[in-house]
C-alpha cells in the first residue's frame, strides 16, 4: 500500500498548501467530525512542502 500512498502525496503535493487552508477555512465543519486535534495535525502538515516530502520519505524508508 506504500506505492499507491506515495504516488498520491506526490500527485497531490502542488495542491497541499490550498488544501490545508481548505481545512482550516472548513474547521467549523470539519471539527465535529474529524475532532480540533485531527484538523489541526492535517492543516499543519500539508501547510508545507518540506512536510509532504518528510511524509513521503517516512513512507518510502524501509522499517
Amino acid at each position: 500500500m506504500e506505492v499507491p500512498a506515495v504516488m498520491f502525496l506526490e500527485m497531490h503535493k502542488p495542491l497541499s498548501f490550498v488544501g490545508s487552508q481548505t481545512a482550516v477555512a472548513l474547521s467549523p465543519f470539519l471539527v465535529p467530525l474529524f475532532g480540533f486535534q485531527g484538523v489541526n495535525n492535517y492543516s499543519r502538515l500539508f501547510s508545507k512542502r518540506e512536510y509532504v516530502e518528510r511524509l513521503i520519505r517516512a513512507i518510502e524508508s524501509p522499517e
